[in-house]
């Protein structure tokens, strides 16, 4: 669906839930990225709520450039 380009958000979210649900957490972000390609504002402001949250818990300290590049991007999509 994806793919396809005829996942609504919400099909995206319940997705993502049901990979980290399963302990895909890695797949889980790509899905997520993948939606963010997809979408403009305001559909995306939940997906992209979401992603950063779960993100940030996931990794907590861990990733700091990654979060870093993943707050930039949500910042430069929003301003658009």
């Amino acid at each position: 669906m994806i793919d396809l380009k005829i996942a609504n958000p919400q099909v995206i979210l319940n997705y993502c839930d049901y990979l980290e649900r399963n302990h895909y957490f890695e797949d889980t972000f790509r899905v997520y990225e993948q939606a963010i390609s997809l979408y403009t504002w305001p559909h995306i402001y939940d997906i992209w709520i979401i992603y950063l949250s779960e993100f940030v818990e996931r990794y907590k300290g861990e990733k700091i450039e990654r979060a870093g590049d993943l707050f930039e991007q949500v910042i430069a999509s929003c301003t658009k």
